[in-house]
């Protein structure tokens, strides 16, 4: 099966009667700890993994830009999609996505504005079903048009000897990033996260406890590194 984000193993199941606030200082601890190693929009790509971060020539036209990767790539990857996805803008027709060689990944979902679609690569990446993805990449389409300039998705980075997922944007910015924890208790992982609302910029921070089965923690985190508010969830239908 293809596997993109982390996951916690599986162990008994959590007690029922789970209260929040367990694993609030771990989280505040690994979100600070995140936070200095990892600033969002300051750190860039080719400072983090620099196989995907091919620089732009300006000026190339599309039809250009696919010459220039045939010629210096062929179809070796992650060069190939990283040096294009930087001409695929907000507008260019969908089946430019094609030239990227990146094989479909996950449903498409749609919203009121378009139609969610993720492409995916791994050095063993066969299908959805066989190889595990080393990245992906995101976009928006509507009308055969793009809508939404591409995201790259890295699935496990190691950096500084701890493990995080990444989201780079256009710019090759990054702009979310996620860290998990070992079980902390009985099966349960615990993940904190920050990223960069992109209405409107916001840094926005959060934790989640989760496991196998049973419920789950959400947890609201200020930028001043306090509790802001949790939700208990309860298990996910089927899973209990």
């Amino acid at each position: 099966m293809a596997v993109l984000l982390l996951g916690c193993a599986a162990s008994a199941a959590p007690a029922d009667d789970y209260v929040g606030g367990k694993f609030d200082a771990r989280a505040l601890a690994m979100l600070h700890e995140m936070v200095e190693a990892l600033p969002l929009r300051t750190t860039l790509l080719h400072d983090i993994a620099p196989a995907y971060a091919v620089g732009k020539h300006e000026g190339l036209t599309w039809e250009e830009a696919v010459a220039e990767a045939d010629r210096r790539f062929g179809k070796r990857q992650p060069e190939r999609c990283a040096f294009l996805r930087k001409y695929l803008a907000a507008g260019a027709p969908e089946s430019r996505l094609a030239e990227l060689q990146w094989k479909p990944w996950g449903p498409r979902f749609s919203s009121g504005e378009g139609t969610f679609i993720s492409l995916a690569w791994g050095p063993n990446f066969k299908d959805p079903d066989e190889g595990e993805v080393e990245a992906r990449i995101d976009t928006q389409v509507a009308d055969q048009r793009i809508i939404r300039r591409l995201t790259l998705a890295l699935a496990r980075v190691k950096f500084k000897d701890v493990v995080y997922s990444m989201t780079f944007d256009a710019e090759d910015h990054l702009v979310h990033v996620s860290r998990e924890d070992k079980p902390v208790e009985n099966g349960m992982c615990l993940d904190v996260t920050q990223s960069v609302w992109e209405l409107d910029g916001t840094i926005i921070f959060s934790a989640s406890v989760r496991g196998p089965r049973g419920p789950r923690e959400m947890i609201d985190i200020t930028p001043a590194f306090a509790i802001k508010g949790r939700r208990v969830l309860p298990p996910l239908s089927g899973l209990k």
